[in-house]
Parts: structure tokens; sequence; C-alpha cells
């Protein structure tokens, strides 16, 4: 039983362990395929990132690739499009050196062609003046229809063939005794010769009339005798010449140079020669008659026996001159530079010398007739005395010799022109209408400040006046009408005052208002004196006064005071 039960338990068993194990072993193969399958998930997370960082790093290698690819297809391009251009460039180079050779060549040809054409041109010229000359007796200007031809050919032929050509031009009429002064000469006016160059000839007794020689050149030659009236020789050189008996009237000689030229009976009259050099510039019997010399340059020049009369040397240059003598006769020499100038037995009659340098100039016997040196420096100016100053119009503020400064500006002998309360008026001036006195300014603070003015209780117009002689000392300025009045007066809106002209019968040759702002301020008016004035009157009228309501309206509009005149040159020179 026991065994049986034992077989039973035993045979019962078998299958349950066999179960069991079954179960056991089927959960032990689930645990290792679970873990089997972590293995292989967590290989495959491994393997599929270090795909992916196989695959980042061979797109980076290929995005590099790339780059450099571009960087050197872009490198092979720019140096292609270099080398491109290169040959572009050589290719254009080498166009346009042709093109430019082709140009010279033409432009060659085309002179070379010009030349003859010039060259046939005046030569045509040439023997259509010689069959004029054969028709004409050897004159072109004999009869006026052969001079008419003449002319217009030449003007024609000068304006095409240009300076050098215009210079033979010149030299044959010039050898054919056409253009010689004084013998009928042919009239070349507005013939165009600029920049032409004669300093390889040799032409004496030449008449060129009007025409324009413009930066022209006669440098280092003789010239005896040429008449250049009316030309424009604008920047003309003549420097280093020997001119002599030249003759520049009317001639436009601006920025011209005469420098170290000698000159011998030249003359300039009426002639423009600003800024024009004659740097050491020697000679004598030179006339600049009505010139204009405005800045003019005459620095170390050596010239004796020279006039200028009625010129224009505003801010000239004299400096270390020699000018013994010369004349300056009624000339505007205001800020000339006279410094260390040897003027010895010169004559300055008329002349104005307003801030003119005098330093160190030698003075000498020289002639200060009717000269306005007003703030001139004559600072050691030599060969001064106690005369040479006694017919000298002004020397107002200028630096004397020794240092001291000048007198005011003479005034004629008006008397109490300036109102002073303790002179009488009756002394000086006829009271010819009303009531004047003489009495303080109400618009002063200063006590001895006096005016001319009607009574206060009267509104009448009144009426004075004073007459008196012309000094002798400007009896040569008024017989050359060369002598101006200079009036200067203060005065109110209703008072007029009138200078009068008197000839020695005390027959009245003129008169002439003066005139003030508005505010009555003083204001220069200037009259020209007549040749026979004897004496001037200055008359002073205050208007009747309408505004009886304002009681101090005399004070404001009807009074004068300050009246003064004196006499200066009228120099009528060249602008």
């Amino acid at each position: 039983m026991l065994n049986y039960s034992i077989k039973i338990i035993g045979s019962l068993l078998v299958p349950l362990i066999l179960a069991i194990f079954t179960v056991v072993i089927t959960f032990e193969q689930r645990n290792e395929t679970s873990i089997q399958r972590r293995e292989d998930r967590y290989r495959a997370n491994l393997q599929r990132e270090h795909d992916l960082n196989i695959s980042a790093e061979q797109r980076e290698l290929d995005k590099w690739i790339a780059q450099e690819q571009r960087k050197n297809d872009k490198l092979l391009a720019d140096e292609k499009r270099m080398a491109d251009d290169i040959n572009a460039d050589r290719q254009r180079n080498m166009s346009r050196d042709q093109h430019l050779h082709d140009l010279d060549i033409e432009q060659q040809r085309y002179e070379q062609e010009r030349e003859k054409y010039l060259d046939a041109l005046l030569l045509s010229y040439y023997n259509e003046i010689g069959i004029l000359l054969e028709k004409s007796n050897g004159s072109l200007t004999m009869k006026p229809t052969i001079a008419a031809v003449a002319r217009a050919r030449s003007l024609n032929v000068i304006r095409q063939v240009g300076p050098r050509r215009s210079l033979q031009l010149l030299k044959f009429l010039y050898d054919a005794e056409q253009l010689t002064v004084g013998n009928n000469p042919l009239d070349l006016s507005t013939a165009y010769l600029n920049e032409i160059d004669f300093t390889r000839t040799s032409m004496n007794k030449v008449s060129l009339h009007g025409v324009d020689i413009v930066n022209g050149t006669f440098a280092n030659r003789h010239l005896d005798s040429w008449d250049l009236t009316e030309s424009n020789l604008t920047g003309a050189i003549f420097s280093g010449c020997s001119l002599n008996n030249m003759y520049f009237y009317k001639t436009t000689l601006i920025k011209a140079n005469f420098s170290h030229t000698k000159l011998v009976s030249t003359t300039f009259n009426q002639s423009d020669l600003t800024d024009t050099t004659f740097v050491g510039v020697s000679g004598s019997e030179i006339m600049f008659n009505y010139v204009k010399l405005v800045r003019a340059d005459f620095s170390n020049a050596r010239i004796d026996e020279v006039g200028y009369t009625t010129s224009n040397l505003v801010n000239a240059n004299f400096c270390q001159a020699k000018l013994v003598p010369s004349s300056f006769t009624m000339c505007n020499m205001t800020r000339t530079n006279l410094y260390g100038a040897d003027l010895r037995y010169s004559k300055l009659v008329g002349t104005v010398l307003e801030y003119a340098n005098l330093v160190r100039a030698d003075l000498t016997n020289i002639d200060f007739g009717w000269v306005d040196l007003s703030y001139a420096n004559l600072t050691d100016a030599k060969g001064l005395n106690e005369h040479s100053f006694d017919q000298v119009l002004s020397l107002h503020h200028a630096v004397l010799s020794n240092g001291t400064l000048g007198p005011k500006k003479p005034l004629l002998p008006l008397k109490n022109g300036e109102a002073q309360c303790n002179v009488s008026l009756h002394d000086n001036w006829i009271i010819e209408k009303g009531e004047i006195v003489v009495q303080p300014s109400s618009d002063s603070n200063e006590s001895l400040n006096c005016i001319f003015t009607p009574n206060l209780s009267s509104s009448l117009p009144a009426l004075m006046s004073q007459r008196f002689l012309i000094p002798s000392k400007y009896e040569v300025l008024l017989y050359g009408e060369r002598a101006i009045a200079v009036i200067r007066a203060e005065m109110g809106m209703k008072t007029r005052c009138i200078l009068g002209q008197y000839d020695e019968n005390g027959y009245k040759l003129d008169a002439y208002e003066i005139f003030t702002d508005e505010d009555g301020e003083t204001t220069n008016t200037v009259q020209k004196l007549h040749s026979d004035v004897y004496e001037l009157e200055v008359t002073v009228e205050f208007e009747k006064n309408e505004e009886k309501s304002e009681v101090d309206s005399n004070m404001q509009q009807r009074w004068c005071d300050n009246i003064q005149i004196n006499i200066q040159v009228h120099l009528g020179v060249p602008s």
C-alpha cells in the first residue's frame, strides 16, 4: 500500500516536476529572450547612432568638399576672367594704340596738307600783292579801291596763317615799304597778330595801328620809330629792348614787360599800362600824359627828363628809382611807393601823394607846388628845409622827416564858420534877413558846443552871408581850371547852405547848394572853381518855421554849424 502510494505519488510527481521544470524553463527562456531583445535593441541603437555619426561626418565632408570645389571653381573663374580682362585690355590698348597711330598719321598728313595749303596761300598772297603793287606804282594806298582790296586780303590771310607766317607777311609788306611810318602805310587795324615773335627780325619805322599783338615778343631787339597807336599789346614782352622814338598812343599795354629796357624819346600818351613792369628801365625823354599806371613797377629805374602829366599812378612802385629830374603834374600818386627814390630837382605840381611812401627819398630842390601830402610818410627824407612845403596844399597827418606829424589841412579864410558863443556873429557875418543868434546846442552836453540859429521867439525866415578872397597861392590851379572847393557843413532840415563864386568885378559866376543827410551829419560837397573866380561867398538861409506848436523846432531843424572849406586839385586822371 505504501509502495503503491509511493508509486502513485511518484507517478504524479514526475509529471508535476516536469511541468514545473517546463514552466521554469519557459520563464527563463522568456527572460533570456527579453534580455536578448534589449541587448539587440541597444546594439541596434548604438549601430544607428554610429551610422548617423558616420552620415553626419560624411555630409560635413561632402559639404567641405563642395565648398572647396566652389572656391576652386570661383578662383579658376576669377583667374579666367582676369586673364580675359587682361587680354581684352591688351586688345583694346592695341586697338587704341593703332587708332592713335592712325590719328597721328592722319594729323601729320592733315598738318602737312595744311602747311602746303598755307604756304600756297601765302605765296598766292605775295603774287596778288605784287600784281597790285605793279598796277599802283609801288603803293597800295594811292587808290582807295586798291587799298581796300589789299587790306581785306591781308586781314583774311593773317587770320588763317598763324603767327609765324603772319610775321613773314609783315616782313614782305615792310620790305615793300607798305608799313613805313610817314609813307601812307597800309591799314591793318583789327589784324590778329597775337603771340607773334619779333625777336628774329629787324624792322624799324613800322606802322601798326589798331592791331592785336597780345603776348607778342620783342625781347632784346632794337626798335626805332614804331607807331603802335591804339593797338592791344597786353602781356607783350619788351624786356632787354632798346626802344628809340617809339609811339604808344592810346595803346593797351596791361601787364606788359619793359624790364631792363632802354627807352629814349618814347611816348605812352593816353595808354593803359596797368600792372606793367619797368623794373631796371633806363633812358630819357619819356612821356606819360593821361596814362593809367596803376600798380606799375618802376623799381630801380634809371630815367631822367620823364614827364608824368594827369596820370593815374595809384599803388605804383618807384622803390630805389633814380628820377633826376622828372615831372609829375596833376597826377594821382595815392599810396605810391617812393622809398629811397632819387627825385632831386623834380616837379610834383598839383599831384596827390596821399599815403605815399617817401621814406629815405632824396627830395633836394624838389617843387612841391600844390601837392597833397596827407598821411604821407617822409621819415628820413633828404634835402628838405623850412621852405620846402610853402606851396603844399596839405600835410595833414603826414609823418615828416623829423618824425613829427604835419598840421591839419588848411582851410579857406571863412571866419567863425564854427559857431562860437563868445564871438560876436556880426563881426564876420552879414545878417541880411531876420534875426540870427549863436547859442548852445540843445543836443549837446558840452556847454561850448554852439550853433547858428534864428531867434527862438521868431518863426520867420532868416539869412546870413560872408564873402572872402581866395588866397593867391591857388592862382595857378585856378588859371589851369584844376581847382575844386570841398565844402562840409552840419545843418538842420530847414536850413540851406550855398557857396557862390564871384569874379574880380563882383559878377556871380556860379552857386552850389551844400547837402547833408537826413540827420544833418557832415558830408563833403565838391564844387569845381571857375578859372576867373576871385571871391567865394557862403550863404546860410533858415526857412520859415511852420511848426509853432513845437517849442524847440528851431533847435531841431533851423540850425547850422561847422562850415569848412578847403581847395584841392582836380586831377582828371584816367580811372
